[in-house]
């Protein structure tokens, strides 16, 4: 039977002075390397920590700014990050929230605000922002998955949900616009959907994936 994970590391790291890997210094040097804005403030708003993104995100003003040292709520969605922000730091129930940020004019990204604490009570909120990618590759495949459609379909429904015309996507496939009209409607059975505008707002909703799939 194997022996707990932390045997062979005990013999081979023996010499090594736990003072030299302090916990929360290899934290924070996780955090200021990380590809993604951080943010740590504490329950009263006062901003304890940022790495190079974080002082980026704030500095830009869109969703979250540094204002005289305290963390104020911005942008369109700036309800439902205070309300984030009010269940982190709930003394007897915090939670975390998960978020999708889309704000007119920016990238569209994953706010995460979560709770650091060493006790029941939260003492700190952790703030973390990243950025999904322009175009996800994997839409096409998994409408494909999903609903049953075809190449051509996949095509037209990722077409009306750029906001291009029926014009526009028979031209870009070489098409005639009747053929088009008539993919449409059978992809709009599929979907579910009555108008070109609930095509498009479905496609929408669905959530990008990092680094899966290929259209």
């Amino acid at each position: 039977m194997a022996g707990a994970w932390y045997e062979s590391n005990a013999r081979r790291l023996s010499s090594v002075d736990e003072a030299d890997t302090d916990p929360a210094e290899l934290l924070s040097q996780v955090l200021e390397r990380a590809p993604r804005a951080i943010i740590v403030v504490n329950v009263n708003g006062d901003i304890r920590h940022t790495n190079d993104a974080g002082a980026r995100l704030l500095k830009s003003g869109t969703l979250l700014r540094d204002a005289s040292g305290r963390l104020e709520v911005a942008g369109d969605q700036a309800e439902a990050i205070t309300k984030a922000l009010i269940a982190a730091a709930h003394p007897d129930d915090p939670r975390a929230t998960c978020l999708l940020i889309r704000e007119a004019g920016t990238p569209t990204c994953v706010l995460t605000v979560g709770v650091l604490s060493a006790t029941r009570r939260p003492t700190h909120i952790l703030l973390m922002a990243h950025e999904l990618p322009v175009a996800d590759a994997s839409l096409g495949q998994r409408l494909r998955m999903l609903f049953g459609l075809t190449r051509a379909e996949e095509e037209i429904a990722l077409g009306i949900s750029k906001g291009k015309t029926i014009r526009d996507i028979a031209r870009d496939r070489q098409v005639s616009d009747q053929t088009v009209r008539g993919q449409l409607k059978a992809l709009s059975r599929k979907l579910g959907c009555r108008r070109q505008s609930e095509v498009a707002a479905l496609v929408q909703s669905i959530l990008p994936v990092n680094g899966y799939g290929e259209r």
